[in-house]
């Protein structure tokens, strides 16, 4: 069967309409999709709010594209189910070694030695990743920065009794250190603390529900012009290592995928991920 050659490519920026002459040797990479489309940040004081499809453009190219075309498979399948999809995560900023030192101790932990610390009594399945300090160049000396998820947005919290999609970082900072049983100096890090929750509609929407067979294929037209290098593709990939990294030097489809929470419960296994019980004095190794 004949494929297609792309000749040139039409878009739109700021409202205005321009075309780009692929040329005989040209080719084009194509980003269809996003897990981060239409994310929100909250604050301290406020919660991130849940955003649509509707509310960022990503979706749109790959749903012209597989208009009444199957084999750029249904973009639909990621892109609709964001009560299924949605995923909250945060990152903390902290101006006083109170809370570093605090799970170092408890959990054995040192920042940028270990992996994940994950709750495994919690009603979200939160966990937190302590990474060596500094982590970002020109972070000054007296800042820490930490980031964590939860996978059961929609749950009550064990400590604060709302569903964590609805937290404020307050909220979930305080849920955090319920777990890791801080009382006494719960005030002072919260006080020394900035806690920034994100809202990603479709973050895991690569893996959704086991619905990876409907991921379009990576190279659908004229391989030597056109490649697709995203979440959505066909390749076997890993928690982390998004597959659009991972398909840009393999450029060949894959029948494997496994869901991403799925993968997630599997990784806790791994030597390097500890999980911490609510009911235990010390965390245990999974």
């Amino acid at each position: 069967m004949p494929v297609a050659r792309l000749w040139s490519a039409s878009y739109t920026r700021n409202g205005l309409s321009d075309e780009v002459e692929i040329g005989e040797k040209g080719f084009v990479i194509v980003t269809l999709g996003s897990m981060t489309e239409a994310s929100s940040l909250g604050s301290m004081d406020s919660a991130p709010v849940l955003n649509g499809k509707a509310d960022g453009g990503a979706w749109t190219l790959w749903e012209k594209l597989a208009a009444g075309r199957p084999e750029f498979g249904q973009p639909s399948v990621f892109a609709d189910h964001i009560e299924e999809s949605k995923w909250v995560s945060f990152t903390t900023t902290q101006r006083d070694p109170t809370f570093f030192h605090l799970v170092r101790d408890l959990t054995g932990n040192v920042p940028g030695e270990g992996g994940l610390i994950t709750f495994a009594d919690s009603s979200w399945l939160t966990s937190i990743v302590l990474p060596q300090q500094p982590h970002f160049i020109g972070q000054p000396e007296d800042v820490s920065v930490f980031w964590g998820y939860g996978l059961f947005v929609d749950n009550p919290g064990d400590f604060v009794k709302k569903p964590m999609s609805a937290c404020t970082g307050r909220e979930i900072m305080t849920e955090i250190m319920g777990h890791l049983h801080i009382e006494s100096e719960a005030s002072q890090i919260l006080n020394t603390s900035i806690c920034i929750p994100c809202m990603m509609p479709s973050l895991p929407a690569s893996s959704c529900g086991g619905r990876e067979a409907s991921a379009r294929r990576l190279c659908p037209v004229d391989r030597r012009t056109w490649f697709s290098l995203d979440s959505f593709v066909n390749c076997r990939t890993t928690w982390c290592l998004p597959s659009s990294t991972r398909s840009a030097p393999r450029r060949r489809p894959s029948t494997r995928c496994s869901g991403w929470i799925e993968s997630h419960r599997l990784s806790t296994k791994a030597s390097t991920t500890r999980a911490f019980s609510t009911r235990r004095s010390r965390p245990c190794t999974t």
